[in-house]
This record gives structure tokens, sequence and C-alpha cells, in this order.
């Protein structure tokens, strides 16, 4: 795995000790009260969606009430703080993507939580790819289209995305950079709103998810004209990569994770995983993941302690390269 630096040794100790941990060793009564999950989503968002399907199964598996806190907006900073300054006994735990755990950090010239060091990894949870997404009445029926005419005259064309540094910027920048053509990005703090300003021609398009998308598709207002994967989504088959569209190869998708404050018994850490993937194991939510187009990413808690590091280098480089950064 490549690494920006070394992930705190504190972390490193924490997570084989959690893994080496047998079974039988789960916290003794946990939970017996409410659990919180703080989320940086708005209500009504396809990770927000999806958490609370999560959310609802904890709440039968436990027998405790499972409820989502959301803190949106900020980047995404108001959540990670409010997760830093939680007790650490399990009770609040915290959902956060690549964009509070890898760009972040790379984005603020100071940053009020350290994602290595203030969270204990606890699992990768899902990840979705993100589409082109354009006005249905609009100007461009492929992604042939909307490259020629963002070469045609500079920052003629726009696109969104959700904040500074979140995937769908990096990407969205990348893919400019990528086919030389210079774009006017616009910053949102709701996802839906940037898609309807897609739709009324506002904005000419942004990178998004199916779920995020989903309504304004099925309306027939927006459509999706290719996708940043590889290969075909399995949950899409008939909408083409960027490179089989005519654009660039880029992969350009985003994660979601489960943190919980520094100090959390190791034990609790465990049980929070097993439990949450037995959850996402379940028939019922590998249907919800298959509606809203998220790919199953479980794993243990060290996985994601990699992810984020790798992931992280990766995400310091594009953000120099496209010049990002916030105050």
């Amino acid at each position: 795995m490549r690494t920006i630096g070394t992930i705190s040794s504190v972390m490193g100790v924490a997570v084989t000790l959690l893994w080496s941990a047998s079974p039988s060793a789960l916290a003794d009564g946990f939970p017996n009260k409410t659990v919180r999950i703080i989320s940086p989503y708005p209500a009504g968002s396809g990770p927000d969606q999806m958490m609370r399907v999560v959310g609802e199964q904890l709440t039968k598996i436990w027998k405790q009430p499972v409820v989502l806190d959301s803190r949106a907006g900020g980047n995404g900073t108001p959540a990670m703080e409010a997760l830093k300054a939680a007790p650490p006994d399990g009770y609040t735990i915290g959902v956060a993507s690549d964009a509070q755990l890898t760009t972040n950090p790379f984005l603020f010239r100071s940053l009020s939580y350290d994602p290595q060091i203030d969270f204990a990894p606890v699992m990768l949870l899902f990840s979705t790819p993100f589409y082109v997404a354009v006005s249905s009445k609009g100007p461009y029926g492929s992604v042939r289209d909307l490259i020629a005419d963002a070469q045609s005259v500079p920052n003629k064309v726009s696109y969104g995305a959700l904040f500074v540094g979140s995937q769908g910027h990096l990407g969205a920048a990348l893919f400019a950079s990528l086919v030389n053509a210079q774009m006017v990005f616009v910053p949102y703090r709701d996802a839906q709103q940037m898609l309807v300003n897609i739709t009324n021609g506002d904005l000419s398009w942004a990178f998004t998810s199916i779920a995020t998308a989903k309504a304004l598709t099925q309306s027939g207002l927006l459509k999706l004209v290719a996708v940043g994967r590889p290969t075909r989504s399995s949950y899409s088959p008939d909408i083409p990569t960027l490179a089989q569209a005519g654009g660039p190869e880029l992969t350009v998708k985003t994660w979601l994770a489960l943190l919980a404050p520094r100090g959390t018994p190791p034990d609790v850490i465990r049980q929070i995983n097993v439990d949450t993937m037995n959850v996402l194991a379940e028939p019922a939510a590998q249907e919800r993941l298959r509606v809203f187009g998220f790919d199953s990413e479980a794993g243990p808690p060290e996985e994601l302690s990699k992810i984020i590091v790798e992931d992280g280098k990766k995400n310091s480089e594009l953000i120099k390269r496209i010049g990002a950064s916030l105050q």
C-alpha cells in the first residue's frame, strides 16, 4: 500500500488488538441505550437513505433505538467535530466519506480534526460510482458533445459538486484537465438543488450517483450519459463508461465508512463491525444497495485504515494538481 508518511501507531496497534480479539470478547451488555450515528449528509440524500436502512436493521438486532443525526454542511467538518467530541463509549458513532477523511486534510490550512488520530476505524461500508449527469432537454446528447462544447469556448461550460474537495469536484476538475478544457466550478450544499439547476439550464453538468439522481432521471428531466468506472456497472449496463462514451479513462467514486471517537473500547468497535456486516449481508440490505447503486465494501477496521492513507496520498496529489484550497 502507498502511504502519506505512516499510519498513526496508536491507530495501528488498536486495530491489531481489535481484530485479533476472540468473538467471545464482545462488549458485555452493549448497547443498553440509544445509539446515535452522526452523518455529514442532508436528509433525503442517497447515503442518508442507506444509513437509515442500516440503522433500522441495527435497531432490530440491538433492541435499542439507532438514530441518525444529520450535521450537513461545512465540507462535513461539523459532523466530524461532533464525533470527535463525543464520549468514546460506542453510543455515538459516525459515518464519513472519503471527502472528510482523505481530502479535507489537504484542503484546509487548519483542520479541527485529524482522521488518523482522532477516530477509531470501524469499517468501510459501501461505495458508489459517479455518473455524468446532463439535462435531458439540453445540448448534450453524449460526453463527446459536452467535451466539444467545453473546448470551443473557455469557461462556457460549468459543473457543480457538493463543496470544494468532494469526489464530484475532484473528478470533474480532473476530467476538465484531461480533455484540455477550462470549465467553471460551482459549489453546492444541496445535491438536489444542483441537479435541478442542471435540468433548468443554470448548470451544464455534474458527477452524481444513481441514488441522488433517481427522482429526476425517472421524471425524464435528467439523463446519465456515462459512468466513471473502468467497466460498466451491473446496476446500469446500458450506460457506457467515460472512455466508451468518448471521454478519458477515469474512475470517479465515493465511499462511506463508520468511525468511532478515539478511545472507544476495541470490543465495542468489534461488535459494531460484526453486527453491521451482518446487516449489510441481509437480502433486504442487498436489495437497497442495488436500488441505490451502491457496492458493499464491508470489511475489518484495518482495511479502512489502509484505505484512508492510500486515498489520502492520491487525493493530496490531485488537489495540488488542480490548485484547490480552503482557508
